[in-house]
């Protein structure tokens, strides 16, 4: 049997590791006013750029396991207060460790988005070692005035002398509006063979992919230039040039946002779409260019 056809791991209730509250101040900034944090996370107080939108908090997870390992259930929950924006991301790229295990690491990330809030929740790629196994779940519900952008990735690798190729990728990202409707669902399940199959099937060898959501309901003359920028810099500009990164932008349904999917020769070329298009998204939405550095 494939890797990729075996059964999940049974239904699971784990508990949260991570819970996080954002909210802002009587002067418009936004503060960390809860948080309860379990290994393996670990965080500091966040930081301010003083960019835009006005007040937002950047706050890097911090991980002490060096890594998500079989059989790990792992859960985060992350609401932003009406007003507030956070800009969230990790440390650096999360390597997920193999094993003779069948069973999966698996992680659930849960994000509210209520009214007027701004949120950027863009971790760095996870990197898959041969015989890894990671089922990852993202639901957040996104206020009709809100805006989330969210990105996700993940990176083949095999340290010399051990070949090989990870087990099984999965990853779900449905969004809802605070009704239960659904404004975005997208999922994807691979194994590593697969994966270098497909990715390989123009004839260069490429270890990498990842996609950008912006869900930002009725912005649709914003979100149609938004898409022309990001398929401009993608597509057409430097990254594209020597044929290391694949890219392609397009509209979410019913003008709720825009999307884009990424493959690259490797991580680095992977983060770097990533950050291109996560800029692009920041100084389309807010009129303003984000930080130099992000952390």
């Amino acid at each position: 049997m494939s890797a990729v056809a075996r059964p999940s791991a049974p239904a699971w209730q784990p508990a949260t590791q991570l819970e996080l509250e954002f909210a802002p101040d009587t002067a418009g900034i936004t503060r960390l006013v809860r948080r309860r944090v379990r290994y393996p996370y670990t965080l500091l107080k966040p930081f301010w750029f003083g960019d835009h939108p006005k007040g937002i908090a950047t706050l890097p997870l911090q991980s002490g396991s060096g890594g998500l390992f079989a059989g790990e259930r792992l859960a985060q929950h992350i609401v932003a207060r009406a007003g507030s924006s956070a800009h969230i991301t990790t440390q650096a790229a999360t390597v997920v460790h193999g094993s003779d295990s069948r069973d999966p690491a698996t992680q659930a990330i849960d994000i509210d988005v209520r009214a007027g809030a701004y949120v950027e929740y863009l971790p760095e790629p996870v990197v898959l070692f041969p015989g890894a196994a990671l089922e990852q779940r993202i639901r957040a519900t996104v206020a009709p005035d809100a805006v989330l952008v969210y990105a996700d990735g993940c990176v083949l690798h095999a340290p010399p002398a051990t070949g090989g190729v990870f087990d099984c990728y999965a990853n779900t990202f449905e969004a809802r509006d605070p009704t239960g409707v659904s404004l975005c669902v997208d999922r994807m399940r691979i194994s590593g063979s697969d994966m270098v199959q497909s990715l390989a099937a123009d004839g260069r060898t490429r270890g990498a992919c990842g996609a950008l959501f912006v869900l930002a309901n009725g912005r649709g003359a914003l979100l149609e230039q938004l898409v022309g920028t990001l398929n401009a810099h993608l597509v057409d500009g430097p990254l594209a040039a020597n044929g290391d990164v694949y890219a392609a932008a397009g509209l979410l349904p019913h003008g709720r946002g825009a999307w884009c999917r990424i493959v690259a020769v490797d991580g680095r070329g992977l983060r770097d779409a990533l950050e291109c298009g996560w800029r692009t998204v920041r100084e389309a939405l807010c009129g303003s260019p984000p930080p130099r550095r992000r952390k």
